[in-house]
C-alpha cells in the first residue's frame, strides 16, 4: 500500500509541478498522469475495501455484545485508522483526477478555436 501512496504522491506532484500556463502540448502529459493516477486509485481500492470490510467485522462484533452502536463505532474507528486515511486520500485524489480531465478537455477545446 505505501509504494501505491507513494506513486500517487508523485502523480499529483508532477501534476503541480505543470506550469499553470497551460499550453496544448501538456495535454499528453496530463493524460499520462491521469492514466497513472487513475491506475493507482484502482489498486488502492482493495485496501481501501479490506480496510473497510475488518471495520464492518468490529462494528457487527461490538453490536452483537450489545454495546451501543455510536461506541461500536468509535472502537472501529480506533481499531482501524487506515479506512479514515485511505477514505480522505482517495476523496482528494479523485477530485484530482477531475481537475486534469477539466484541464484536458479545456485544451482540446481551445486548440479547435
Amino acid at each position: 500500500m505505501e509504494e501505491i501512496l507513494e506513486r500517487i504522491n508523485q502523480n499529483i506532484t508532477d501534476y503541480n509541478n505543470i506550469d499553470n500556463e497551460l499550453v496544448f502540448e501538456d495535454t499528453q502529459k496530463l493524460s499520462s498522469i491521469l492514466k497513472n493516477l487513475s491506475s493507482n486509485l484502482f489498486y488502492l481500492e482493495s485496501y481501501r475495501n479490506h480496510y473497510h470490510t475488518e471495520y464492518n467485522a468490529i462494528m457487527h462484533k461490538a453490536i452483537k455484545q450489545n454495546t451501543p452502536v455510536s461506541k461500536s463505532e468509535i472502537e472501529a474507528k480506533e481499531q482501524v485508522p487506515e479506512l479514515y486515511m485511505l477514505r480522505r486520500l482517495m476523496t482528494s485524489a479523485y477530485k484530482i483526477t477531475d481537475s486534469i480531465r477539466t484541464n484536458i478537455s479545456y485544451l482540446k477545446s481551445e486548440k479547435k478555436c
